[in-house]
């Protein structure tokens, strides 16, 4: 490429894996994903085996743990959010038995397909809490909230699964925002089924006040969206693609576009 008149070359496409280095800033600019500087070379953080992982940040990636060769930290602890020997494992961390999940959070419990998370054949139930219910999204399947429960979001909770199914037990399940201002749900995945539940008082700055979907192929039915809003689309719900809409009910919600429901595909669709 050429720089200031001269021809250079573009770093971007070179990978660093193994060059010499004495901070990670001299890593972060070239390619092969060797973005840390450890033992004096550049080396990938996620798929490395030669060095510890201990004390690395791993939370909402616990795969970043998987796999220490030197010290044994394989566990990204709930509380430190860093890669660590001992402590309780999370969502995503790596096991061969459910006995490695034992401590993890609930609806993470067990070992399935080599790592923490729930047994997608049976699924969830009785989800009654942020946290609760925050774990056993992360981990996919079907959750079934508990009949009666109210359940306040402080912070969006995010999955990035596909096939997730989202009920409610009996009557009166309630997911409702306690002041956070990045929506309620957001569900990174197509496919999405949400059954029987209300949402309230959810708020973006973005789109989808309360539900946000990337993808499509998606039901809700049997829901209740009260007083949402997002600043851009979809005061209720956003969704990427074909969402099949049944029996549900909006009042009070807000959106720069699409008071209550915004389909990529289709538009304002309720």
């Amino acid at each position: 490429m050429c720089i200031g008149g001269t021809c250079q070359v573009d770093t971007r496409f070179i990978s660093s894996c193994g060059l010499g280095c004495w901070l990670s800033s001299q890593c972060s600019s070239q390619g092969g994903g060797c973005t840390s500087c450890v033992g004096g070379q550049c080396v990938n953080p996620n798929t490395d085996r030669s060095f510890s992982k201990c004390g690395l940040f791993c939370r909402n990636n616990a795969q970043v743990c998987n796999g220490d060769a030197s010290n044994g930290c394989p566990y990204c602890n709930a509380s430190t959010g860093t890669c660590t020997s001992n402590g309780n494992p999370t969502c995503g961390s790596s096991c061969l038995t459910n006995n490695e999940c034992r401590n993890a959070p609930v609806g993470c419990s067990q070992c399935f397909g080599g790592s923490c998370g729930g047994n997608r054949n049976t699924g969830f139930s009785n989800a009654n809490s942020e946290t609760t219910l925050r774990s056993q999204l992360e981990a996919g399947g079907t959750i079934t909230l508990q009949a009666g429960v109210t359940i306040s979001v402080s912070n969006v909770i995010t999955t990035s699964k596909n096939n997730v199914v989202l009920q409610c037990s009996g009557n009166s399940c309630i997911i409702r925002g306690s002041g956070n201002s990045n929506g309620l749900l957001r569900f990174n995945g197509q496919s999405i089924q949400i059954r029987g539940i209300t949402f309230q008082s959810g708020r973006t700055s973005g789109s989808g006040g309360a539900v946000y979907i990337s993808g499509g192929n998606n039901i809700i039915s049997g829901c209740t969206f009260i007083g949402n809003h997002a600043s851009q689309r979809g005061g209720a719900v956003y969704a990427g693609g074909l969402t099949t809409l049944s029996g549900n009910s909006y009042a009070g919600n807000f959106a720069g576009q699409c008071t209550n429901v915004y389909d990529q595909g289709a538009g304002c669709v309720a």
